[in-house]
């Protein structure tokens, strides 16, 4: 008996040391760790007020190792049906050198041309490309209508220029 109970721990130490080992690296950017105030990129959207997009520029953004955050950006040159966009809580990136895949969580509040303001908050997704942009796309949506007229979702992309970093 206390050998099949020995033999059983066995097992599952080892199954455990596989899983551990065999867990995806992560990716990471370089150099590690990372900070910049001068990041610059764009954000569009597709909804059913039709397309629109904000140039970003003053992007602050750090990372250590797969994990970061944009802290902070000036949205201007507004154009189409959104009139300004602003962050309303810190963008945190992750990423995977197994899958090429980088999430971030994302949650902006967004100015339309009906005079609407909304939030709107969710996942979007990229594939890392080692150079020093990173282009994330997804369906967001809305989270909360703070005045005016909101569509329900927006088909939205998001890309950010880091100077002096790669991805992956």
């Amino acid at each position: 008996m206390k050998f099949i109970k020995r033999g059983a721990a066995l097992v599952a130490a080892a199954a455990v040391s596989a899983v551990v080992f065999a867990a995806p690296a992560a990716a990471t950017i370089t150099p590690n760790p990372y900070s910049t105030r001068a990041g610059t990129g764009t954000f569009t959207t597709i909804s059913s007020l039709g397309n629109g997009s904000c140039n970003l520029s003053g992007i602050n953004a750090s990372a250590t190792g797969a994990s970061g955050s944009v802290t902070a950006f000036t949205a201007s040159g507004c154009r189409g049906t959104i009139t300004a966009a602003r962050k309303s809580s810190d963008i945190t990136i992750s990423s995977s050198l197994t899958t090429g895949v980088a999430t971030a969580a994302v949650s902006l509040l967004v100015t339309n041309i009906l005079g609407g303001t909304c939030l709107y908050a969710g996942t979007m997704t990229g594939r890392l490309t080692r150079t020093s942009t990173i282009t994330l796309t997804g369906t967001i949506p809305l989270t909360l209508t703070l005045g005016g007229i909101c569509t329900a979702s927006a088909d939205s992309s998001l890309s950010v220029t880091l100077p002096g970093a790669t991805f992956g």
